[in-house]
């Protein structure tokens, strides 16, 4: 089997330490490991791109929102960049707009959680509706570098050390939770 050359550049990026290959991991250097897994016919976007359809999508949906309809309605920039921030945390922990929808639903009908969940379940839905088949975000991309992570074997009995815990970002440690059954140790 031929070993594409970005795995050949993402090995020699490690360092020898006690006899050892250890490769520093960063974001960046996973992300250019996994380049060459691309084939999704999805257009990446960047955070500015993701908050510029939120927007639109409020902006649409902004007379069925219940509790969020004046943040909806005086077109927040903070309430876009807020609604960016929870659609990615819900993406990180593997809920869809569904998901979201059917625990709104089963809270009480006059819970004030019920009618900010239904709201956050609705701009959701419409998101992931425009961007099905189209559009990838960060926590898409990272969704599915994780999920080829063990097929690939990249990572076993590797000793990975992780640096710059300061620039750990929730999607990052959620990749290297997926990384840390693959390898030997990370520390």
């Amino acid at each position: 089997k031929r070993v594409p050359s970005h795995v050949k550049d993402f090995h020699s990026a490690g360092t020898t330490m006690k006899g050892t290959t250890d490769p520093y991991l960063h974001a960046r250097q996973i992300r250019l490991y996994c380049d060459g897994w691309t084939v999704s016919p999805q257009t990446l976007f960047d955070e500015r791109g993701k908050c510029m359809v939120l927007s639109s999508i409020i902006e649409a949906q902004k007379d069925e929102l219940s509790v969020y309809r004046g943040a909806a309605q005086n077109g927040s920039s903070g309430f876009t960049a807020r609604m960016s921030n929870m659609i990615a945390s819900l993406k990180r922990s593997g809920l869809s707009a569904a998901d979201v929808a059917r625990s709104a639903e089963s809270m009480d009908t006059e819970s004030p959680a019920r009618a900010k969940l239904g709201d956050i379940a609705r701009i959701y839905a419409a998101y992931e509706q425009r961007m099905a088949g189209e559009l990838a975000d960060a926590e898409d991309i990272s969704r599915e570098m994780c999920a080829r992570f063990e097929a690939s074997g990249v990572f076993k009995g590797q000793n990975v050390f992780v640096y710059g815990f300061d620039m750990i970002t929730p999607t990052f440690a959620a990749e290297l939770l997926s990384i840390a059954p693959l390898c030997r140790t990370l520390t």
